[in-house]
């Protein structure tokens, strides 16, 4: 296969890859590297990734038992996703499913201090463990600074509240990225599937923005909150972002939309060359 990189050093033997290698010829390489500008999506990942989200529509318009069953890997991924902010910033939290009234819940408490401290020396571990490179370290750095400011800042609220749909967008993206790539499945059919849940999480958090924004059924529905607990987007919305129920839908509606576009885009671009440096890439 030809070599499809872009960085080349000049050698003896010729014009030569810096990332493979490979002894690069005048004419050839230079028009399969311009004929590949996008080389993480070739036709067959077009193909699954266009089906899947036709299937994934046809599952959501029609609201039977295939998106039932679904929703509760969305429910699971969104619980998680707030336990896992939790735990992130101190916060000790349980999620579970709501077998009451359907969907679920995420109980979380008063930040520890004892987790504070571990986590610091978490980073601080981290940093010294990668002493010998030193980007590396920076930016372990830099990731601890910008924890340690969200966390005295009292900005890991609305992340702890918000972050149920942004997990289901980064489960979602990971799981489009794992469509699109082929790799790091074992059966070809994974391919597909892949696509169709990533589509869905994605298409469930539009679907609920949209929703709210122009469904005074559901927006009644979901205001109500149920449990005696606010729902994700009220709370969001009113004790954090001081703004309106409206205002929280149109962010999370654009984040559904935007989301999946750019992270599919940036692998197109420069997934191949990224997945070589990853296990089993």
């Amino acid at each position: 296969m030809a070599c499809l990189h872009r960085r080349t050093v000049v050698r003896p033997a010729g014009p030569t890859c810096i990332d493979c290698g490979a002894v690069r010829t005048a004419d050839p390489a230079a028009a399969v590297v311009a004929a590949s500008a996008w080389p993480g999506l070739d036709r067959l990942a077009v193909i699954h990734l266009a089906t899947a989200l036709a299937a994934a529509l046809a599952v959501l318009v029609l609201d039977g038992l295939p998106r039932f069953i679904l929703r509760y890997l969305g429910i699971l991924v969104h619980e998680c996703g707030h336990a896992a902010v939790a735990w992130l910033f101190a916060r000790p939290a349980i999620p579970k499913f709501d077998l009451a009234e359907g969907g679920g819940l995420t109980h979380w408490g008063e930040r520890m201090t004892v987790l504070v401290l571990a986590w610091l020396a978490v980073i601080g571990y981290a940093a010294w463990a990668v002493r010998a490179h030193r980007r590396l370290q920076v930016a372990v750095l830099a990731a601890g600074a910008l924890w340690g400011l969200l966390l005295v800042a009292g900005w890991d609220m609305p992340l702890l509240v918000a972050g149920g749909h942004l997990a289901e967008l980064a489960c979602g993206c990971l799981f489009l990225v794992r469509a699109a790539s082929g790799r790091w499945v074992a059966h070809a059919a994974e391919r597909w599937l892949s696509g169709l849940v990533g589509w869905l999480l994605c298409l469930e958090v539009l679907a609920l923005s949209w929703g709210l924004l122009h469904d005074s059924a559901l927006r009644s529905g979901y205001e109500a909150g149920k449990s005696g607990v606010d729902n994700d987007l009220v709370l969001l919305a009113g004790e954090h972002w001081n703004t309106s129920l409206d205002a929280a839908a149109w962010v999370f509606l654009v984040l559904a939309v935007v989301t999946p576009a750019l992270v599919l885009a940036a692998w197109a671009r420069w997934g191949p060359r990224l997945a070589e440096r990853l296990p089993g890439g």
